[in-house]
């Protein structure tokens, strides 16, 4: 099972979240798998998760956007478990608030 921790941190605070897959049968200790991405959002929310996969949403800033107030929607990006990998099934928006649109 993929695990995303958080570290108790409140839903509107969480900039980055690491994968983990939890102990099972199969492996009896849990396994740090990765970072969603290397430089932190301004925020953002999960969506869902299940056994092998888990969906983050990243809010869209345009360039003059306050981080209160992101403007240009929402990206969704499923993350799949893949032999002991968890892969990005999307796009990640980038983090440069220079872009259109980004995770600023």
């Amino acid at each position: 099972m993929v695990s995303v921790a958080a570290a108790g941190t409140p839903a509107a605070l969480i900039t980055c979240l690491n994968f983990l897959a939890l102990p099972n049968s199969d492996a009896p200790h849990a396994k740090w798998l990765m970072r969603d991405t290397k430089e932190p959002s301004a925020t953002l929310k999960i969506v869902s998760q299940g056994d092998t996969e888990v969906t983050l949403a990243y809010p869209l800033y345009r360039k003059n956007d306050p981080l209160s107030t992101p403007s240009g929607g929402q990206a969704r990006v499923t993350f799949q478990l893949n032999n002991g990998k968890l892969v990005p099934l999307g796009k990640i928006p980038p983090a440069s608030s220079t872009a259109a649109l980004s995770r600023q």
